[in-house]
């Protein structure tokens, strides 16, 4: 009987160490299982939110119609994110391509196609595509030598349905009909179709010439997605953008889509969605950011309007920071000039990001950080030396090391803190709670615990990091 009882739980532990060994190989986005013997072999990735991307292919696939079809879940999940690559060595996978493939079937759970450094080079014969409906990016590389079918009219390069060729303005030749000039003002105007939804990556950039279509406003019309560098490219300062209609209009703006534009004032509205990373970095004849209005925010980029030396500076001093709004990334607001930030009521922000709000040197008065949030970045209010008060909730429970650092000049900040206990030090950003120096913080009761606590943010262990248990 004893031997039975073995017998069984040893099956049973072999059964869950199988099980636990093809997690992982799905989690680390190796090849897919779930295919049938006869269809394409994906190979994935897990993203962050529980979704999968697909990435490539693991063995060439030829079918004979010269149709890929992308299927809406693979290992259980759904599937948002597409890019079929060689991979990041072509030389080690010359063979796991499909030159053949020239049309490609998309579920309407795709959110966008191309990641990072990916691009569809493993299918590079693939000439046209359906739009997903849930489509709300394309990277600005992702079909880099790749020859899409088009529909062009009037200069205008489009990508689109049967329904609605227009839907995705793909590039603006320099003779479009739909620029229009006005030579007392030596202005050029883009205005977009009324059937235009999507303003692809690179839209004003010759493929060929690497120059920009020169356009001074852009009339977005019914537009709501700028994909990345739509405007502008990463790499360049000289976007020449200086107004856009519509804006208000707007649920997505890609990285970097409008970086270095010369726009004065940008008023976001009610469907804004996500602002990413390096937007509007550099656009340094910006004066007005509101996003006061956006409650469906939930992303606000690395870089977005790091760099906007004027922002803040005239019309609107305050930054006023929606509730939806769960993250800030790093540099987001660096180097800008706001003198107050006011967070939403009940806000859901959870993380802000390393230098985030760095070098606003004109913040100033008192900062009350929102209940809920988690994470103060490594230097995020950094250089901010006129900054008077901050109030820390007991949620937070990480704070990077020169988070309020007022260097150069020496702060005077009076920090409350929700919650003193638990707290621990440490130069080793990796340590463990017990590895940690245990600050002498001061509760809120305590008349001289502001002054106190503030410098031990500001003086004392300035280049600490912050935990709590």
């Amino acid at each position: 009987m004893k031997k039975a009882k073995f017998v069984v739980a040893l099956m049973f532990v072999m059964a869950l160490a199988l099980a636990l060994s093809l997690t992982m190989v799905a989690c680390n986005g190796d090849k897919n299982n779930d295919n049938n013997d006869n269809g394409p072999k994906f190979e994935t990735q897990v993203l962050e939110d529980g979704t999968i991307s697909v990435t490539g292919l693991s063995s060439v696939y030829e079918p004979e119609d010269h149709t890929l079809t992308i299927p809406e879940t693979l290992e259980g999940r759904t599937v948002t994110q597409v890019t079929i690559s060689k991979g990041y060595d072509p030389s080690t996978r010359s063979d796991i391509i499909s030159p053949n493939i020239s049309d490609m079937v998309l579920p309407d759970t795709v959110r966008q196609l191309g990641c990072d450094e990916y691009t569809f080079d493993g299918i590079p014969g693939i000439a046209r595509f359906n739009i997903p409906r849930d489509l709300r990016n394309i990277t600005s590389h992702a079909f880099d030598d790749i020859e899409l079918s088009t529909t062009t009219v009037d200069g205008m390069s489009y990508l689109g349905t049967e329904e609605n060729p227009y839907m995705i303005l793909w590039q603006v030749q320099s003779n479009s009909e739909h620029l229009t000039g006005n030579v007392t003002q030596g202005t050029r105007k883009l205005t977009l179709r009324d059937e235009t939804t999507i303003v692809g990556p690179n839209a004003l950039l010759n493929r060929y010439t690497s120059s920009y279509t020169s356009v001074d406003i852009v009339d977005l019309k019914n537009a709501t997605i700028l994909c990345d560098e739509a405007f502008s490219q990463y790499n360049r300062t000289d976007c020449p953008v200086s107004s856009i209609i519509g804006v208000d209009k707007l649920k997505y703006v890609g990285d970097y889509a409008l970086h270095g534009c010369n726009m004065s004032a940008v008023y976001f509205g009610a469907d804004l969605e996500y602002l990413g990373k390096g937007a509007f970095t550099g656009s340094s004849k910006l004066e007005t950011i509101d996003i006061s209005n956006s409650a469906k925010l939930k992303t606000i980029g690395d870089y977005c309007f790091e760099g906007c030396t004027k922002v803040g500076s005239r019309l609107d001093p305050t930054l006023n920071i929606p509730a939806s709004v769960e993250i800030i990334g790093d540099y987001a607001f660096s180097s800008d000039s706001f003198v107050e930030i006011v967070f939403g009521s009940n806000s859901k922000l959870k993380e802000i990001g390393d230098y985030a709000f760095a070098s606003n040197s004109k913040l100033s008065g008192s900062l009350e950080l929102p209940e809920g949030l988690l994470s103060i970045g490594s230097n995020a209010f950094y250089g901010n030396y006129s900054l008077g008060s901050v109030t820390i909730p007991a949620s937070v429970t990480y704070i990077g090391r020169g988070a309020f650092d007022p260097n150069p000049r020496t702060g005077s900040l009076q920090a409350t803190f929700a919650d003193t206990n638990g707290w621990g030090v440490s130069k080793d950003s990796g340590a463990e709670r017990n590895e940690m120096t245990t600050p002498a913080l001061r509760p809120a009761t305590d008349p001289n615990g502001p002054a106190i606590n503030g410098n031990l943010l500001q003086g004392t262990y300035v280049d600490y990091y912050w935990r709590k248990a």
